[in-house]
């Protein structure tokens, strides 16, 4: 987005919930424009059932989200009318959407991940994707696999690799660590990134830390998203495992590299990825 901003485009960053709010928006003569979707307007607080259901929870907010960010949505693409619209997360409202506004934007649906076999997608996929004006993924893998579950040709899509690494990146990474944790050498410090999903899967690292413990004073820091499906149960299996001081979750930070790079060890515990983000500047140190 700031790299397009940067050339002259007008770019929008439409937030659905939190998101953005501190991202640096890129230089000052042609900014990065955020645009609420009005979504908390609509759904004030999202409710959680985590406690019973991860599942079932990841779904429910996941259908009231989409309602609620719907005519937000459609107002936005009827008033501003761009030209693209890039559509990473909650793809079937941008589809359903676009439709509704019926406009001529162009839709670009982007892999987020490597899309699993579900009956969700077996069944919309197939109906509504090829709808989309183009398609973009992060790996030839990726490609495959998302034109299989929607019964199109993998040649409409366009590998595109994340870009990850900057001059940007490494100089955030420079920055002094400002978190007790660091610098005592009796208690390593384990860091993690990522949201506090299934896929990420620190419920195992959790479980990890306190085997490690038993020889070594370690300590878990995730550093990422301060909610999500998995939080209830991550607070819980800390007091249970008896590592609640020595497990933290850290919450959103704008800058996750200085943490990684100050770390003993960095650890990716996701179940399943595709191009993996978080690792790679991990690899430049």
């Amino acid at each position: 987005a700031r790299a397009l901003a940067a050339n002259g485009h007008r770019v929008d960053l439409l937030r659905v919930w939190e998101e953005w709010t501190d991202v640096d928006l890129g230089d000052a003569g042609n900014p990065v424009r955020v645009v609420s979707l009005g979504t908390r307007r609509l759904l004030p607080v999202m409710p959680s059932i985590a406690r019973v259901s991860s599942w079932a929870n990841y779904r429910m907010q996941g259908a009231l989200m989409a309602g609620a960010m719907m005519p937000g949505f459609v107002s936005y693409l009827r008033s501003e009318r761009p030209d693209f619209l890039v559509a990473r997360m909650q793809t079937m409202v941008a589809i359903t959407a676009k439709a509704i506004a019926r406009g001529d934007t162009k839709l670009v649906l982007s892999m987020a991940g490597m899309p699993r076999s579900s009956g969700y997608r077996n069944f919309l996929w197939p109906r509504l994707y090829p709808r989309a004006d183009a398609f973009v993924a992060p790996a030839q893998s990726v490609a495959t696999v998302a034109a299989e579950r929607a019964n199109m040709d993998s040649e409409r899509f366009e590998v595109i690799p994340n870009p990850v690494i900057s001059k940007q990146v490494l100089a955030l990474a420079d920055e002094s660590v400002d978190h007790p944790w660091f610098g005592d050498s009796e208690h390593p410090v384990v860091v993690a990134v990522g949201r506090l999903t299934r896929q990420k899967d620190f419920l195992t690292l959790v479980r990890a830390i306190a085997r490690v413990r038993e020889k070594v004073s370690a300590r878990l820091l995730i550093v990422g998203q301060g909610e999500g499906e998995h939080r209830g149960l991550i607070e819980s299996l800390k007091v249970e495992l008896g590592v609640q001081d020595a497990v933290q979750l850290h919450g959103f930070d704008p800058n996750p590299y200085k943490f990684m790079r100050a770390a003993n060890l960095f650890v990716m515990s996701s179940e399943w990825e595709c191009l993996v983000g978080v690792s790679i500047p991990v690899a430049e140190y």
